[in-house]
């Protein structure tokens, strides 16, 4: 059986179809103070933004939208289309997370990558830098 240059193209485009929804890039700078996590959310509750609420959520964080606590940390998310098209899901973006501490300014961890419409990466990726930024 020998396979000719159209079925190699399309083994290719479908691998690349398959797993072009995934990837990502942590680091970590420095340590979270596990007695002080208050953290300034965005304002919002769809698409990324909620999935990783819910990390934070899930991982006793106090979140403050609204500016009606003081916090010890403040998160930033840039996210936008990448793709048209992911296997099972609708669409792919691009996304970049900081985590900064707001009274030095300094950054704590950084993640950025590709994920499909249900944030799988991204949430794994913020869920495991915030367990390795702990002290």
């Amino acid at each position: 059986m020998s396979l000719r240059p159209g079925k190699i193209l399309t083994a290719i485009f479908i691998t690349f179809f398959i797993y072009g929804c995934a990837g990502q890039e942590t680091v970590i700078y420095s340590y979270i103070d596990n007695s002080d996590k208050t953290i300034k959310f965005p304002p919002g509750h769809h698409g990324i933004k909620a999935a990783l609420k819910n990390v934070l959520v899930k991982n006793n964080w106090t979140i403050d939208e609204f500016n009606k606590i003081d916090t010890k940390y403040e998160l930033h998310i840039s996210s936008g289309p990448a793709q048209l098209l992911c296997l099972h899901a609708w669409s792919e973006i691009s996304y970049e997370i900081f985590v900064v501490e707001k009274a030095s300014g300094e950054e704590i961890l950084s993640i950025s990558g590709t994920d499909c419409d249900s944030y799988s990466s991204a949430t794994e990726a913020l869920e495991i830098a915030l367990r390795q930024a702990e002290q």
